[in-house]
């Protein structure tokens, strides 16, 4: 009996021991999972704090105004008014940034990073024909590969951009309202390109106080046309809208030549590398973090 009673005994040591040492496992099994979990979530919010639309959003920026339960509700973040600290030195590394590289940033709409050229490309007309936006000698020149283009200058560098729909419907009227004319351009016909234009409602809600950093110094085009006078399909060639150094829209036809600002959307990959914004310290961006 006591033999037995000894060997009982060891038994129930033995799975005391066992059961104390599985305890202890198990806990660092889940000790160790939420400690991964963590670093999991350190890691991609630092990765997203890291990307340059990110660093955007998580920074208090001045001038970047956030729409949120405002009239225009698209939770877009856009520079306003008199803006200085939007610059960005896009394909290049090269300090102080040469004029072709410098950009300026629009906003963070639909979650990528929109700029638009800080000074004009060239003077170009739509198209000598057609007002159709997806068929005008302007598109080509802005995104297809070709040594007079504009498209060559940022060919290398194309990885960066985001493939986009630009809304080129037009609207039939250019309403007082500014989210009118917002929701006029965001619910007509729209094309996937890389590069496109500004809005005439990126330059309204740019706008703050009587100050207005797109304004321009010449005649400068806009993607948007008016689509009132269309017949039997076709625009008419005076139906492009444009923005005059005075900073009014007007209409104008669309084989006279006007300024050219490129737009163009940046992947969330992209990420800021340097700089505060400044004209004389744009932030350069590039590379990839996913």
């Amino acid at each position: 009996m006591k033999k037995g009673f000894l060997s009982t005994s060891m038994v129930y040591s033995f799975f005391l021991v066992f059961l104390m040492v599985l305890i202890f496992i198990l806990a660092n099994l889940i000790n160790n999972r939420t400690l991964v979990s963590r670093i999991n979530s350190d890691i991609k919010e630092s990765i997203y704090s890291s990307s340059f639309s990110g660093y955007l959003i998580n920074n208090d920026i001045d001038n970047l105004v956030y729409h949120n339960n405002d009239e225009l509700n698209d939770n877009s973040y856009r520079f306003v008014g008199d803006a200085n600290n939007n610059y960005v030195c896009f394909a290049t590394d090269i300090t102080p940034c040469p004029a072709e590289n410098l950009y300026r940033i629009i906003g963070v709409i639909d979650g990528k990073v929109k700029l638009i050229k800080d000074t004009p490309i060239t003077n170009f007309a739509i198209d000598e024909v057609t007002s159709t936006y997806s068929a005008t000698d302007l598109v080509t020149y802005l995104n297809t590969s070709n040594e007079s283009n504009y498209y060559d200058t940022i060919l290398v560098y194309s990885d960066l951009i985001a493939t986009t729909y630009y809304y080129i419907g037009g609207i039939s009227s250019l309403s007082s309202d500014r989210l009118e004319v917002y929701n006029a351009e965001m619910s007509s016909s729209s094309i996937l390109r890389q590069v496109g234009l500004m809005y005439i409602s990126d330059y309204l809600y740019a706008e703050d106080s009587g100050n207005n950093w797109l304004r321009v110094n010449a005649d400068t085009w806009f993607i948007t046309q008016n689509a009132s006078d269309i017949v039997d399909g076709e625009y008419p060639i005076n139906n492009y809208y444009y923005l005059n150094a005075n900073g009014e829209i007007n209409l104008g036809a669309i084989n006279l030549p006007k300024n050219i600002k490129p737009v163009f959307y940046l992947k969330n990959s992209v990420k800021i590398l340097s700089g505060s914004g400044m004209s004389d310290d744009p932030y350069y961006v590039g590379g990839n973090n996913v």
